[in-house]
C-alpha cells in the first residue's frame, strides 16, 4: 500500500520532525513546514501554470515532444536514439550501486536491466544481449552517463538541460519497480502531466502540488 503519511512538498519533512506542518488553503492536498516553502512552491505553480512547456533536452540527439504522454504509454525509451537509451538507462541506475558504496554500478545495472526487460515493452524493439553489452561497455567508459560516478539531481538538470529529465526518470523507475520513491504511487502525477502535453498546461497547481522536489539521485529508492 503507498505510503500516505503527510510531509513536506520541499523538504519532505513529516510531522514527527516538523511539529508546524500545515496544509496548503489553495491547493488543499500539499502539506508545508514553514511559510518561506509555501511561497516557493507556490511560486513553481506560477511558472507552471503560466509557462508550461517539453523542453528540447540537451546531449540527446532526438526529440520526445511529450515525454509523460510516452511515459504513461509505456514507450519512454522508444524513438530514441540508440546511444540515448544507453545514457538514460545509466543515469537511471542506482540500485547496488556507486550509490551504496560500490566502486561501480555494473553489477547493479545488470540486474536492473533484467528487471527493466521483464517488463512488457519498456525497452525499444531493437534492444538485445548485445546492445546491452554496447550500453555497459559505454557506461564504464570516460562518458558523463557513467556506472562509475554519483550524479545528483541538480547535476542531471544541468546536464541534460531540462528541469523535469529528474522527474521522468523516477517515473520510469516506477514503471520498472512497481512502485514510487518513497513508496508512493505517482499514477495520478504521471496522467496528470500527459494531460498538460496535451492541453498546454492546464491542471498545472495541481501537478506541482503533488511534486517532491527534495530528491537528490533523481532515482534513489
Amino acid at each position: 500500500m503507498a505510503d500516505t503519511t503527510p510531509c513536506c512538498v520541499i523538504c519532505g519533512k513529516t510531522a514527527a520532525d516538523a511539529p508546524n506542518l500545515k496544509h496548503c488553503a489553495k491547493c488543499k492536498t500539499s502539506w508545508y513546514c514553514s511559510r518561506e516553502y509555501l511561497r516557493q512552491q507556490r511560486r513553481l505553480q506560477l511558472e507552471h501554470n503560466t509557462n508550461y512547456q517539453t523542453q528540447r533536452a540537451a546531449n540527446l540527439r532526438s526529440h520526445i515532444s511529450k515525454p509523460f504522454t510516452a511515459l504513461d504509454n509505456n514507450t519512454w525509451l522508444h524513438d530514441r536514439a540508440e546511444g540515448d537509451v544507453f545514457k538514460l538507462l545509466i543515469d537511471g541506475t542506482d540500485s547496488d550501486s556507486v550509490y551504496g558504496g560500490n566502486s561501480d554500478s555494473l553489477p547493479g545495472f545488470r540486474r536492473f536491466i533484467r528487471l527493466v526487460s521483464s517488463r512488457a515493452g519498456l525497452l525499444p524493439p531493437w534492444w538485445s544481449s548485445d546492445k546491452q553489452a554496447e550500453c555497459e561497455a559505454f557506461g564504464m567508459g570516460n562518458n558523463w552517463s557513467s556506472l562509475k560516478k554519483m550524479t545528483t539531481k541538480e547535476q542531471i538538470q544541468a546536464h541534460y538541460g531540462e528541469d523535469k529529465m529528474p522527474m521522468q526518470m523516477r517515473m520510469f523507475a516506477e514503471a520498472v519497480y512497481h512502485r514510487g520513491p518513497g513508496g508512493q504511487d505517482g499514477t495520478a502525477m504521471r496522467k496528470m502531466m500527459a494531460k498538460m502535453e496535451q492541453s498546454d498546461g492546464v491542471d498545472g497547481e495541481q501537478v506541482m502540488s503533488m511534486l517532491s522536489l527534495n530528491s537528490t539521485n533523481p532515482l534513489r529508492r
